[in-house]
Formats: structure tokens, C-alpha cells, sequence
């Protein structure tokens, strides 16, 4: 049974939670700011989220699904979010860092002083533009196409693209935090991109 949904958003969001033993989802999975403070990890590809999941006990599903404002409480009317998009890569291959890929996106805050189930996060034109500057980046001008076609798509056909991303994938151990690209997966060409962060980005510290 899903807890009662209590985070839309103009940008559709997942993230990754565990279950309890009575199948509830049990908490949403967080990562750390450089501060030391807890930040809500929220990915816009599903398929992103499905990979980060990997090799862990961990699933992936819409915020607006699950999501309840537990953080909130703990950050006084306020929530950390580390929006993720693509995967941290070097010399073109992706990194691995305890057994799984890292995360790349932008820490934000937001100031939530009324929240309720009706709570309802308008992104404005900020966060599209992140995004559209990162699919221009990897030459996917058309990229937003394919993660609206995902929100939608079958267990089945979510299942192949992640087999197939994974098929496609060359990994290799994070030694250090200084990797310098960006990296999503090509449905169309069945291959992943690569693109130069140019410090653009901030990861996530699994």
C-alpha cells in the first residue's frame, strides 16, 4: 500500500526507497551535501533512477508515489533536493563507486512553509534550461522526448532499456572524485554519450 502522495512537481521525479515488511516504502534514500547536510536524491529519467538502483537494495519509483515529508520535518519547513541527471564518466567510461554508478545533478533548496498533499512545485524555467544545456551538450536534442516516453512505459519496455544501457556500459572504479564528464545513454543508437562537466555539476557521495 503507497503512502498518501504528497510531492508534485512540474518535472516529474523519482527516487529510490526501500519496503518495510508490510510492503509500505519505508524511507526515501538521501545523499549528503558538501556541507554535511541530507539532500532528498530526485532523478528525471526514470531509466536513471533504475540504474542507480542497481546492485543495491534499493527500487526505484515517482517521488509523487511515495515521497512524505519526513526530511521536511528534520530541515524546519525547508527540503534539500540533489537533482540528478546522467552518470559521472572519465576517458568514456562510467564510474563506479561502491558497486554503483554516481549520480550527477545540482543540489537546490527549497523554502516549503505550507506543505501538505496538495503541495504542488512549479520549476519555472531554471531547471529546463539545466537540462536542455545538458541534452545540447551530448548532441540528444531531442532527449526530454524520450524521458516523457519512460514516465509512461510498460515494466516490460523499462526492463529492455535498462538491459540494454547496461549491455552498452563500460565502468571502471572511481579512484578519486575528479572525474570531468557526463554521461547518458543513447536509446536510439543503443551506446552511451559523453559530454565535459566543466564543473557544472555536483555528485552525489554514496
Amino acid at each position: 500500500m503507497h503512502q498518501s502522495p504528497t510531492f508534485k512537481s512540474s518535472i516529474r521525479l523519482y527516487g529510490l526507497t526501500r519496503r518495510n515488511s508490510d510492503g509500505q516504502y519505508q524511507e526515501v534514500s538521501c545523499t549528503t551535501t558538501f556541507n554535511g547536510i541530507s539532500a532528498v536524491r530526485a532523478f528525471v529519467s526514470r531509466l536513471d533512477a533504475e540504474l542507480a538502483a542497481q546492485n543495491s537494495d534499493l527500487e526505484a519509483q515517482p517521488l509523487s508515489q511515495f515521497f512524505y515529508p519526513g526530511p521536511l520535518a528534520e530541515q524546519q519547513s525547508g527540503l534539500n533536493l540533489h537533482i540528478c541527471l546522467g552518470f559521472a564518466a572519465q576517458n568514456d567510461q562510467l564510474l563506479i563507486q561502491n558497486k554503483q554508478l554516481v549520480p550527477m545533478g545540482w543540489f537546490t533548496y527549497i523554502d516549503v512553509r505550507n506543505w501538505g498533499r496538495d503541495y504542488y512545485l512549479n520549476w519555472g524555467d531554471e531547471l529546463p534550461r539545466k537540462l536542455g544545456n545538458v541534452y545540447g551538450l551530448l548532441k540528444l536534442p531531442d532527449y526530454n522526448t524520450f524521458l516523457n516516453e519512460l514516465d509512461v512505459a510498460h515494466p516490460k519496455e523499462m526492463f529492455w532499456h535498462k538491459t540494454e544501457a547496461l549491455g552498452a556500459m563500460s565502468t571502471r572504479v572511481a579512484e578519486s572524485s575528479n572525474w570531468d564528464q557526463i554521461s547518458l545513454f543513447d536509446p536510439v543508437n543503443c551506446c552511451w554519450c559523453f559530454g565535459s562537466t566543466a564543473g557544472s555539476y555536483q555528485t552525489h557521495i554514496n
